[in-house]
């Protein structure tokens, strides 16, 4: 990849089962209600079920060489862990995650089923025709609505996925300015090709030069939500997966 790309984030599921001492494996549902009152004041766990319904757990592993881990925790032993930049370091922190809630509630918990994760790609090119662009790959592929009350400065994409390996809904996020996100793929190397399509559509649909004195309110509100959106995926990325929980 280029030296302006980069594999942001990787964000992982998995379940939690309880292991027995004859070694076999049963289905598990936390309390975490009692789990949280029991445990906030010696672990860093955080709930509110009125905000959101899992706890929050975040662990230092700096020592490890790997930033914070940070992990939603579900009652029904479903854990979603985000900040991980390849899948091998996302198998560690789940590792890690199961030892230390083993810790916490005092039995042997293992990692039942690691889904394929949700790795997200990020790129920079020349200003984008976001107008032209929506009206070539029309509305099934595209959706563009830069004005209105449900206006966003930036255009969804559906790239072709039908001979993707692991069936994904991956989705370009196309800015007028060049900003570009690519969520969904399953693996690194569907990331890094799709980030290369990306490039190739953004390049085939780049803005002719103009004078755009008379709109630089406009672009400088959009660049602010870019901004946004480009340091809280992470949390995007959970609030959209997690409603498979409800």
């Amino acid at each position: 990849m280029r030296k302006d790309d980069c594999l942001v984030n990787c964000v992982t599921f998995f379940r939690l089962a309880l292991e027995q001492a004859d070694g076999t494996l049963m289905p598990l549902h936390f309390n975490l209600r009692r789990i949280y009152y029991e445990n906030c004041h010696r672990w860093p766990l955080r709930y509110d079920p009125q905000q959101f319904g899992s706890a929050n757990l975040r662990i230092d592993c700096r020592n490890l060489g790997l930033k914070n881990v940070g992990a939603l925790i579900f009652a029904s032993g479903k854990v979603v862990c985000p900040g991980s930049s390849v899948t091998e370091t996302g198998l560690i922190m789940a590792w890690i995650i199961a030892r230390f809630l083993s810790h916490i509630v005092d039995e042997t918990l293992v990692v039942r089923a690691f889904v394929p994760p949700n790795i997200v790609g990020r790129l920079k090119t020349a200003p984008v025709d976001l107008q032209r662009l929506a009206d070539v790959y029309g509305s099934e592929r595209a959706r563009y609505q830069p004005t209105g009350p449900q206006a966003f400065p930036a255009c969804f994409i559906n790239p072709d996925t039908s001979k993707e390996p692991i069936p994904a809904n991956i989705v370009y996020l196309v800015f007028r300015s060049g900003n570009v996100i690519v969520t969904g793929c399953r693996s690194e190397e569907s990331a890094r090709r799709h980030v290369e399509l990306a490039r190739g559509l953004c390049n085939e649909f780049k803005a002719a030069n103009q004078d755009f004195s008379q709109e630089n309110r406009q672009i400088t509100l959009i660049t602010q939500v870019e901004k946004q959106i480009l340091f809280k995926l992470d949390e995007l990325l959970i609030e959209k997966n997690s409603q498979i929980e409800n």
